[in-house]
């Protein structure tokens, strides 16, 4: 196991997460605040490559109506 030193306001602020019943130990709460961090870089990741998708496939010429239209008739066909 590797030990990490952590400033006493974050090791305050951890005995207290777990003195109130956040994690079953100092080392439970460290690793769900891991686990976090990866889950939220990636829910990121797919964020950014979906912004960079959508820059790539260029731009509309189109209305606001006419795509809502385009949208509209697109979902009546997936219902039909």
């Amino acid at each position: 196991m590797t030990t990490y030193r952590v400033a006493e306001p974050q090791a305050q602020w951890l005995t207290e997460q777990v003195a109130a019943g956040a994690a079953a130990s100092e080392e439970a709460y460290l690793a769900r605040l891991i686990d976090a961090d990866r889950e939220h870089a990636a829910k990121l990741a797919a964020f950014n490559a979906a912004i960079d998708e959508g820059f790539a496939s260029g731009f509309v010429e189109m209305s606001i109506d006419e795509v809502f239209a385009g949208i509209r008739a697109r979902h009546r066909d997936a219902a039909a």
